[in-house]
């Protein structure tokens, strides 16, 4: 997949998420508020500052192993 020279708008359950050729923005909760999510959902944890992704069963740090 490749960006390119515009930007596309996203908006899941009232969170919007805009891709673009400079930068990506996610949806970012603390720790403690993180939400339901579904499975393959990306967030950013202002908590622990990292990158985490919903699996079947938990969220998990983008780069670790389950």
């Amino acid at each position: 997949m490749a960006l390119v020279s515009s930007t596309i708008n996203v908006t899941t359950q009232n969170v919007s998420t805009t891709f673009a050729t400079t930068a990506l923005h996610v949806p970012s909760y603390a720790t403690g508020s993180l939400p339901a999510g579904v499975e393959g959902e990306i967030v950013y944890d202002s908590t622990t500052e990292t990158l985490k992704v919903k699996t079947s069963a938990a969220w998990i740090t983008v780069g670790t192993q389950t």
